[in-house]
C-alpha cells in the first residue's frame, strides 16, 4: 500500500492544514493509502504529546513571543510507493497568489497552492490593469510543478488527530439545511484598508496589505472599501438579508452605522450562514479566496463574489455566481449600478445541488483523493 508521510506541519498555521489532514485520514480509512507522521521533535510534542489545554497555552506563548514568526506557510510531505520512489510535495496556504517558496519549488515534485493564480505568465499577477505583481523567475521556470489546491474552514479543532477533527467536522455540517429563509448575507471585518504609510521592505516583497497599498497608493483602493459599498447594497434589501461590518472605524456617513454589528463566534458561523441562500464576498488580501467559500458550501449556501483571480482544483458551478470586478479597483471604476442590479436578481439556487457539489468536489476526502491522484500521476512520469 502506498504511504503518505507528513514531514512538517508548521505550528503557527496548523489549522489551515486540518482539512487536508482529515481528508487523508478518510482516504486511509478507505484503505487506499496509509498515513504516517515523521515530524520534527518540537512538532511531534506539540501535536501528539500535549492535550488541548496545554496545546492552546503553548500556541499562545509561542505567538506572544513571536517564536514562530519564521515558520513556512508550507506543509511538507511525500508519497512513498516503494523503497526508492518518493514524490515530495508541499501544500502552500499563503494568502498571496503570486508568492511561492522558491526553495520548495525547486526541490519538490508537486507544489500544491491553495491560492493558485488562474494564469501564470511573464506579465505577473494582475491586481488591476495598471498593477501587476511580478512572479519570481523560479515560479516561471517550475510552473509545471504548481497544482491548484483549496482552503478549508478557519479551524476544525486544536488537534490534528482523527477523532477531534471528525467530531468538529460533523458539528459544522450538522447545520446543513435545504429550506433557507434568508436570501443573502455578508460578514466583513472592516470598512477601510490599512493606513497608507511608508513601508520599508525588499523591492520584490509584496506579501502584505500595507506593502501593496503603499507601493501602489495612487492606483488602488483597498477591497474593504468595496466591501463597505456591498454591505450598503445588501443592507437595503430587507429583513430576509443580513449585512454586517464589524469594524466601521473611519466610516460615519450612514445612519445605520450607529448600530453595532455583532461578531459571530466561529463555532456558530456555519449555523448562521446555513440560513441564507447566498454569502457575499469581495476578493481581497491579494485577491485570495477566503475561508467563507468552504464554510458556505458545506452547509448548502452558495457564494456571490466579484470576478475571481485565483482558482481551486475543480471548477466552480452552481455554488458560485461571479459579479463584475471589485477587488483593488479604484472605487470609482467599479460598475456599482450593474452589481446592485445583479445582487437583486440572483438566480435561484438549490441548496441540495450546492451540498451535492460540495460532497463531490470539496469535502475533505475529495480534496485528499485529488492530492493523492496528482502525486500518483507525478510518480508515473
Amino acid at each position: 500500500m502506498k504511504k503518505i508521510v507528513l514531514r512538517s506541519i508548521p505550528i503557527q498555521y496548523h489549522s489551515y492544514y486540518q482539512w487536508l489532514i482529515l481528508g487523508l485520514y478518510e482516504v486511509e480509512n478507505e484503505q487506499k493509502i496509509s498515513l504516517h507522521f515523521r515530524l520534527p521533535i518540537y512538532q511531534f510534542i506539540f501535536y501528539f504529546l500535549l492535550n488541548d489545554g496545554l496545546r492552546k497555552k503553548c500556541f499562545r506563548f509561542l505567538n506572544k513571543f513571536k517564536l514562530l514568526k519564521n515558520e513556512s506557510y508550507c506543509l511538507e510531505g511525500y508519497l512513498k510507493s516503494d523503497k526508492k520512489n518518493k514524490q515530495h510535495f508541499v501544500y502552500d496556504i499563503g494568502d498571496s497568489p503570486f508568492a511561492f517558496n522558491q526553495h520548495h519549488l525547486q526541490k519538490v515534485n508537486v507544489y500544491f497552492k491553495a491560492q493558485c493564480p488562474i494564469t501564470i505568465n511573464e506579465n505577473g499577477f494582475r491586481l488591476t490593469d495598471e498593477v501587476y505583481i511580478p512572479y519570481a523567475t523560479e515560479v516561471l521556470l517550475h510552473q509545471n510543478k504548481i497544482k491548484p489546491a483549496m482552503l478549508g474552514p478557519r479551524r476544525l479543532a486544536w488537534s490534528i488527530q482523527y477523532q477531534a477533527l471528525k467530531n468538529s467536522y460533523n458539528h459544522f455540517i450538522a447545520f446543513q439545511q435545504n429550506n433557507k429563509l434568508g436570501n443573502i448575507m455578508c460578514y466583513f471585518g472592516g470598512a477601510k484598508g490599512p493606513s497608507i504609510k511608508e513601508v520599508k521592505t525588499a523591492p520584490n516583497n509584496f506579501d502584505g496589505e500595507d506593502i501593496v497599498m503603499y507601493r501602489f497608493k495612487n492606483k488602488l483602493n483597498h477591497p474593504n472599501e468595496k466591501r463597505y459599498q456591498l454591505f450598503k447594497i445588501i443592507k437595503k434589501m430587507g429583513s430576509h438579508c443580513d449585512a454586517r461590518v464589524i469594524n466601521k472605524a473611519g466610516v460615519q456617513d450612514e445612519p445605520f452605522f450607529l448600530t453595532k454589528d455583532e461578531p459571530i463566534p466561529l463555532k456558530n458561523f456555519t449555523s448562521h450562514v446555513a440560513a441564507f441562500k447566498y454569502n457575499a464576498n469581495v476578493s481581497g488580501f491579494r485577491l485570495s479566496i477566503p475561508n467563507r467559500f468552504i464554510e458556505s458550501f458545506m452547509v448548502g449556501t452558495a457564494i456571490v463574489t466579484d470576478k475571481l483571480a485565483v482558482k481551486w482544483y475543480n471548477n466552480f458551478e452552481d455554488e458560485v455566481v461571479e459579479l463584475p470586478e471589485m477587488g483593488y479597483l479604484p472605487t470609482a471604476a467599479v460598475q456599482w449600478t450593474l452589481i446592485e442590479q445583479k445582487i437583486n436578481q440572483l438566480p435561484t439556487v438549490d441548496a441540495n445541488v450546492v451540498i451535492q457539489q460540495y460532497q463531490k468536489k470539496w469535502a475533505p476526502a475529495a480534496f485528499a483523493a485529488y492530492i493523492v491522484h496528482q502525486l500518483n500521476n507525478a510518480n508515473s512520469k
